[in-house]
């Protein structure tokens, strides 16, 4: 493929199949895909030396990345099946949304979750002032 370049000195035709040769579209696929799975395995396994963990990360990348492998798998549902709490399936998933920056289609958007955990605090403080109040009420 030759391309038309521009800089200081005017155009220059730059042939890109000289340096770039013939491009199998198979072997970059394979390419990808080898990268990918390296990478996944990679980080599965960083931090850690416990196949559960690993295992456990590896099925948060599944639920955010490709819930639709987990089919009607809940986190409370995969929590039951290994073992463990609903809690620390959400912990991993949570975890490895924020240090990837992934978003899933099961998962709650960061600015919703923000909402979520203003109106909780909203009303956690609403409720201790209303103690607040029925114990003076008390005393008195």
């Amino acid at each position: 493929m030759t391309q038309k370049l521009f800089d200081h000195h005017g155009s220059v035709e730059f042939d890109w199949d000289k340096i770039e040769g013939e491009v199998n579209p198979e072997a970059v696929a394979m390419e990808i895909v080898v990268g990918v799975i390296s990478f996944v395995l990679a980080f599965v396994y960083s931090g850690t030396a416990k196949p559960q963990t690993a295992y456990r990360r590896f099925l948060a990348i599944t639920y955010i990345v490709r819930p639709d492998l987990l089919p009607k798998k809940s986190m409370g549902n995969l929590g039951k099946e290994l073992g463990v709490v609903k809690s620390e399936i959400a912990r991993h998933v949570n975890s490895i949304r924020d240090e990837l920056k992934l978003h899933g289609r099961n998962l709650i958007p960061v600015a919703a979750r923000l909402r979520i955990k203003a109106g909780q605090l909203k009303s956690r403080e609403a409720k201790k002032s209303s103690r607040k109040k029925n114990e003076k009420r008390k005393t008195i």
